[in-house]
């Protein structure tokens, strides 16, 4: 039996774009909706399977379908388009999205993020995740350190773990792990972000041989045994990493380790 999907967006010629795209997988019947009439009742209907959401819509607005999708069906895998390279507003990302498609985007890449959004964990967790804050000993001289009120690293590391189903979720700063959450146990997170933080000093002393002493790391990413990390500077030496399953769009997972990262600096930079 085929799922169903609703496809909600103003730009009927996308809209239909996304339906033929999916459709021809012959696992999903597609609807599509692309003003205030067609969206009321489709949104009246129950069965199904998936939401895509166009943050474009303004008939009516995005936010507010978005908020009756999450209120009329709590634990539905909801997929949302965001403006051209605009960030999700926060009344957006706090509703649990299980995937986000940025434009411009490969559409052969769709049918894989549409299955795994529709395995993802509820967005309505059973009970907070836990992050795990160790404090390392004072130890002079060991480079940086995070100044911030680490209690509020839990917020958008849980919410980046759930996102993109990630196995952890790791900020270092310096030499030093900061926060983490995810599956791995302490003493596995403690390890991987020793190697996060080589991995860094590598590539700086690759760039000083190279008599490229500005160029800064940025990101990198490493493969094996079905599993990524993902790593991305977030401001000065903190890096915030991901690991995850290796089907992961690489796309989606820049942009949630970017937001996510965005918001660790913000609060770096009230500390």
């Amino acid at each position: 039996m085929k799922r169903r999907i609703l496809v909600i967006d103003p730009d009927i010629a996308f809209a239909t774009l996304l339906k033929e795209s999916l459709e021809q997988t012959q696992l999903y019947q597609i609807t599509t909706a692309n003003d205030s009439q067609s969206t009321l009742d489709a949104l009246a209907q129950d069965g199904w399977a998936m939401v895509i959401l166009d943050l474009g819509l303004t008939d009516p607005p995005a936010e507010q379908v978005a908020q009756s999708v999450r209120a009329r069906y709590p634990e539905l895998p909801l997929t949302v388009i965001p403006l051209d390279g605009d960030a999700l507003p926060p009344e957006i990302g706090a509703l649990g999205i299980q995937s986000v498609l940025t434009k411009p985007f490969f559409l052969p890449d769709l049918p894989s993020l549409v299955a795994r959004a529709m395995s993802t964990q509820s967005p309505v967790p059973v009970s907070p995740a836990r992050v795990e804050i160790p404090e390392p000993p004072a130890q002079p001289g060991r480079g940086a350190r995070w100044a911030g009120d680490k209690a509020k690293l839990a917020a958008p590391l849980s919410a980046l773990a759930r996102e993109l189903g990630a196995e952890a979720v790791m900020l270092t700063c310096g030499d030093d792990l900061v926060a983490h959450t995810g599956r791995l146990a302490r003493e596995d997170a403690e390890q991987l972000g020793h190697a996060i933080v080589a991995s860094r000093r590598a590539s700086a002393q690759v760039a000083k041989l190279l008599g490229r002493e500005e160029m800064c790391f940025e990101q990198s990413m490493h493969e094996g045994n079905g599993y990524v990390l993902y790593s991305l500077n977030t401001a000065g030496e903190m890096v915030l990493s991901v690991a995850l399953n290796s089907n992961t769009p690489l796309g989606i997972v820049r942009y949630h380790t970017r937001r996510t990262a965005e918001t660790i600096s913000k609060l770096a930079a009230c500390a």
